[in-house]
C-alpha cells in the first residue's frame, strides 16, 4: 500500500490528536512541497479528507520524515489542532544584520543553537525568528533571553547562548601564545629588554625547549602579562507568519670535558 502510494506520488501520512484518535491519510508530494515552499512547517493546514469538505481538519506538521540520501519526505505526523489553543513548537532562529565583532574586529559568527521551543496560538507561531547582531563584539554571547515577542512565549531557557562572536588568531599569535606557554612551564622568565634565562642562568633561544631539572627561577622585577577576551543586545523576534490553510625543542650543551694533560709514560 505504501509502495503504491509513493509510485503515484503521494506522501503516507497520519493525522491525530487529544481525544480524537489517529486517521491514516496520504497528500501529495507536490501539493504539499508548493504549500511549505516559502512558508515551513510551521503553518496551519486545512486537511479535506476523502475530498469531503464536511470532514476538513485544521492541523500542524508535528514530524517529517525524509530520505536519508534522496531527502524527499517519506511520511508526515499531522496534529489535529484547535485554533483558540496554544500549541509548542520548534521555530528555527536566524541572525540579522553583519555583527560589529565581525566587520570591525575580525570575528566569526558563530550559530549555537538553531531552533527554540516556543508556545503559541496556532495564528501566531513564526516561521523564523530573527535576532539582530548589528551590535554584538567579539567573545560577546547572544541569549536566548534576548528574543522577546508579545505573540509567543519561548520555554527554551533564557541561559542557554543562541550564538557568538569566535576570536580568530593568526598564525603569529598562536605560536607566540604556544612559546609563552612552554616558558611559563619551563619556568622560564623573560626580562624587559634583555634575553630570556633559565633558571642556572643560561640564556635560552626563544621557542627552545628547557633543559631537563631546570627550576622556575624566582626573578625579582620579572613582568609578566595575561591576556583576557574582550567582553549583548539581542533582537526582537520577527513577526509571526499565518501559513496558508488548504490553497496554501633544542637542547642544551653539555659542556665538553678536557683531555688530561700529558701522555702515557
Amino acid at each position: 500500500m505504501v509502495t503504491k502510494l509513493r509510485k503515484n506520488e503521494e506522501i503516507p501520512a497520519i493525522l491525530y490528536g487529544k481525544g480524537k484518535g489517529s486517521t491514516s491519510l496520504s497528500v501529495e508530494a507536490y501539493e504539499y512541497a508548493t504549500v511549505t515552499r516559502g512558508h515551513g512547517q510551521n503553518q496551519v493546514f486545512n486537511l479535506v479528507l476523502d475530498k469531503d469538505e464536511s470532514n476538513a481538519h485544521k492541523a500542524m506538521v508535528r514530524e517529517v520524515q525524509r530520505h536519508p540520501v534522496k531527502r524527499n519526505v517519506m511520511h508526515i505526523d499531522f496534529l489535529s489542532i484547535d485554533e483558540n489553543v496554544p500549541v509548542k513548537v520548534s521555530v528555527p532562529v536566524k541572525f540579522k544584520g553583519e555583527a560589529y565583532g565581525v566587520k570591525t574586529e575580525g570575528g566569526v559568527l558563530q550559530h549555537v543553537l538553531r531552533t527554540v521551543l516556543i508556545e503559541a496560538l496556532p495564528a501566531n507561531v513564526p516561521e523564523h525568528i530573527e535576532i539582530d547582531v548589528t551590535e554584538v563584539r567579539k567573545g560577546q554571547p547572544i541569549f536566548v533571553s534576548s528574543i522577546k515577542s508579545d505573540l509567543f512565549k519561548v520555554l527554551t531557557p533564557g541561559n542557554m547562548v543562541v550564538g557568538t562572536i569566535k576570536i580568530t588568531k593568526t598564525i603569529e599569535e598562536e605560536k607566540a601564545e604556544a612559546d609563552a606557554k612552554a616558558a611559563a612551564e619551563a619556568g622560564i622568565v623573560p626580562v624587559e629588554g634583555e634575553a630570556a634565562v633559565a633558571a642556572d642562568g643560561t640564556p635560552v633561544a626563544p621557542g627552545a625547549a628547557p633543559a631537563p631539572g631546570v627550576a622556575a627561577p624566582a626573578a625579582a622585577g620579572a613582568k609578566g602579562a595575561t591576556a583576557a577576551p574582550a567582553g549583548a543586545k539581542g533582537a526582537a523576534a520577527a513577526p509571526a507568519a499565518v501559513g496558508p490553510a488548504g490553497d496554501k625543542k633544542a637542547a642544551g650543551k653539555k659542556p665538553e670535558g678536557k683531555k688530561p694533560e700529558g701522555g702515557k709514560k
